[in-house]
């Protein structure tokens, strides 16, 4: 089958976006985002646990294995972005790769430098918290078995 012009130039479009879309680490931004912002899904509302959903201002993150982000146009929502991590086919040792099924640029982009510097600080006091969690469990762990 022969494509034609138009089908290649459109292919094209699709491929620079997509790369795009990597270059700009948008898989690993937004999924920073709605994991360290946003709030576990519960099974009310459609949603289920091991989701998360991060609302700002006419952004809606979500993520449920795959990092979907909506912007609110009236009472609707439009899809500008899906993308996901996947192992590559080649070598699973690899480090995962991006993979991007959906990409419309836009203003929503401007939210994201903001939102994932806030996100990465609330990584880091998540990290801190959890590791004095386990320092306090071990140091009570050693004084029950002690006695102390």
């Amino acid at each position: 089958m022969v494509k034609s012009l138009e089908q290649k130039d459109l292919e094209k479009i699709i491929e620079e976006r997509k790369k795009q879309a990597v270059d700009r680490k948008l898989v690993d931004k937004i999924d920073t985002i709605v994991l360290n912002l946003g709030k576990t899904g519960a099974k009310t509302d459609g949603e289920y646990e091991g989701h998360f959903l991060f609302n700002y201002k006419e952004l809606r993150i979500a993520y449920c294995g795959v990092s979907l982000v909506y912007i609110m146009e009236g009472d609707k929502e439009r899809l500008v972005f899906y993308g996901y991590k996947d192992e590559d086919d080649d070598d699973p040792e690899l480090p995962l790769k991006d993979v991007i099924e959906a990409y419309i640029p836009g203003e929503w982009e401007k939210y994201l430098p903001h939102l994932y510097r806030k996100a990465v600080a609330e990584g880091r006091k998540k990290e801190r918290e959890e590791f004095r969690k386990i320092e306090r469990e071990s140091i009570d762990d050693i004084r029950t078995r002690w006695g102390v």
